[in-house]
């Protein structure tokens, strides 16, 4: 019987491993898919608050 939950509580640990190495790669994933996208909406609203400035000081 020990060695049935001995058996039984390596699998878990095993399969434990593997959910937090899947975790951990999606989580990095996330972080460097968020890079780019975060420098490709900074750009966006940098060109927004140019060309609104602009058109802004040519109605004055």
């Amino acid at each position: 019987m020990i060695q049935l939950e001995s058996l039984i509580l390596s699998i878990g640990l095993k399969l434990q491993n593997v959910i937090s190495k899947i975790l951990m790669v999606v989580s990095l994933n996330v972080v460097f898919a968020e890079i780019p996208s975060a420098m490709i909406s900074n750009k966006i609203f940098l060109y927004t608050l140019k060309y609104t400035f602009s058109f802004w000081n040519s109605l004055e």
